[in-house]
């Protein structure tokens, strides 16, 4: 079976073979408490059986799918995720800019995983996604918008916004490190090597399930000694984590308080502009997360880095997408060839 499997309905759950459907169907109490449902062992259960039925590849790309979805629901369980909850999730990714394909493989992940809960705990009363479309997802912007990489004096001012050590270097991390929010929330302390300047990437945040190591710029040093040993610990107060970037109130940040961080302060610095509108309303804006991601990518590229080796600081597969959205701009490869032919 390949990994696009997950785009297809796998689980052919036999409809007798629950006793809680049994029961349901009978008007019988289930045997599980809905109350006392255990999120990750929920979710632990049904991986089990994902990991029987897919690939090694393919099961990987279900257990990020789910992570990234847990991640998002910021604190609520799973089993208590509404219909809304999957669709603004769905938006979410495409506002990151996933492609249609990636956005199949997160629809119909979630799809199978609440088909199996439905089948064997329907005292749950999960969402039924099956009337949820791939189209009403990958065509939200009335026309298609090309992003632009952000200029160097752009991302002085957005990294200089800040009035805090943490947020500067959550900007400047995801400028100078290339990573992707999800990766950025979920790395750890001893993730970040100061001595060798590396920061880990772990195969489990990677949106390819592959482990890759990113340099820290010399000048990121400084900011994160200061972060770790003097603001970091004022942040952690009574509570134990081992997350790089934590919050006062919860913990480690998700994807989407990464987000905000960005938002808020590419307005606060003038920088930020409205690209367009998604077809529920809401606004696509120019500096995002992954907007750091492409700027890094280009400003690599522009500067005269090879594509194979911005390839792999990015953690792609193919040469071709690391080119398709970090283009080198035409002025620059103009300028490139007058220095070979002048």
């Amino acid at each position: 079976m390949s990994d696009q499997s997950s785009q297809k309905e796998l689980f052919d759950f036999p409809q007798d073979s629950s006793p809680n459907q049994k029961k349901v169907e009978e008007g019988e109490k289930p045997d599980v408490d809905v109350s006392e449902v255990d999120d990750d062992a929920l979710l632990e259960e049904y991986l089990q059986e994902a990991e029987r039925r897919y690939t090694e590849g393919g099961y990987n790309v279900v257990k990020r799918t789910l992570k990234k979805f847990q991640d998002f629901l910021d604190g609520k369980n799973v089993a208590e995720a509404k219909l809304e909850n999957v669709r603004e999730f769905l938006w979410a990714e495409t506002e990151e800019g996933i492609r249609e394909g990636t956005m199949k493989h997160r629809l119909s992940d979630l799809r199978e995983m609440y088909r199996y809960f439905a089948t064997y705990h329907p005292e749950l009363n999960t969402p039924n996604l099956d009337g949820l479309s791939i189209k009403d997802f990958s065509t939200n912007l009335p026309e298609p918008i090309e992003r632009e990489a952000l200029t160097k004096e752009e991302m002085d001012k957005l990294i200089n916004q800040p009035s805090n050590t943490r947020n500067r270097l959550i900007i400047a991390m995801l400028y100078y490190t290339g990573q992707r929010a999800n990766e950025l929330a979920n790395t750890k302390v001893d993730d970040v090597n100061l001595e060798e300047r590396i920061v880990h990437v772990r195969a489990e945040n990677a949106k390819l399930g592959k482990s890759r190591k990113v340099p820290i710029p010399r000048k990121l040093v400084s900011l994160i000694r200061t972060w770790l040993e003097r603001d970091r610990p004022s942040y952690l107060g009574s509570q134990d984590s081992s997350c790089f970037f934590i919050s006062k109130a919860s913990g480690g940040l998700c994807n989407r308080e990464i987000a905000e961080i960005v938002k808020k302060n590419a307005e606060e610095a003038g920088i930020q502009e409205v690209l367009g509108e998604m077809s529920d309303g809401r606004k696509m804006h120019k500096v995002t997360p992954h907007a750091l991601r492409h700027t890094f990518a280009t400003h690599l590229l522009n500067r005269g880095m090879r594509p194979e080796h911005v390839k792999e600081l990015l953690g792609h597969e193919k040469l071709k997408t690391t080119m398709r959205y970090a283009k080198v701009k035409e002025e620059k490869a103009f300028e490139s060839y007058d220095e070979v032919f002048r």
